[in-house]
């Protein structure tokens, strides 16, 4: 389950150029392959943004205030910026989150995943059964919130695109950092 809302994510140019300048920095994360195998094509890059910077800060309290004014339960962790170069692959599917663990909440309680275009014609992939797949569309200022349990990956680009990814940890469930589970 996700939905997008347009416009939900304002930022000056000075904001968006910190991104920008930032997704520069990032480091491989995993994409058609896992993250330390020989053949991920290296295509998609991943900057963690500190919590101690101010900026960060800013993001993360702009991320918060979206989430509350759509109404979703749950604090913003974890805000990283996303960016594929062109022809990057598009990623395996995936949950953000232990299937057997959020089965054991309720569904009220479940986390969520937060997606903010940086870029025009954003992409992002969900599929209900780990075989079928449809694609999201989305552009700058866009966001895309989902499920925890939904089954998604990151598309295909054929140029650079930016994205900024977090999660909406809820108390009833705990989030193992920097954990993936395939499909």
């Amino acid at each position: 389950m996700y939905k997008v809302y347009k416009k939900a994510f304002t930022f000056s140019p000075d904001l968006e150029k910190y991104i920008i300048s930032k997704a520069r920095q990032g480091d491989p994360i995993f994409n058609n392959r896992d993250g330390e195998d020989k053949d991920n094509d290296n295509k998609r890059i991943q900057y963690d943004l500190e919590n101690s910077n101010s900026i960060t800060t800013h993001i993360s309290s702009k991320l918060q205030d979206i989430i509350e004014h759509f109404g979703y339960k749950g604090t913003v962790n974890d805000p990283v910026i996303l960016k594929s170069y062109a022809y990057c692959k598009r990623q395996r599917l995936h949950r953000d989150y232990d299937l057997l663990q959020l089965q054991k909440i309720d569904e009220s309680e479940y986390p969520h995943g937060i997606i903010v275009g940086i870029s025009n014609n954003c992409r992002f992939i969900v599929s209900s059964d780990g075989l079928s797949r449809k694609y999201v569309h989305f552009d700058k200022g866009d966001v895309v919130i989902f499920r925890g349990d939904t089954i998604h990956a990151g598309a295909e680009y054929h140029t650079e695109n930016i994205r900024m990814h977090a999660y909406i940890d809820t108390e009833s469930h705990d989030r193992i950092k920097n954990e993936t589970f395939y499909v």
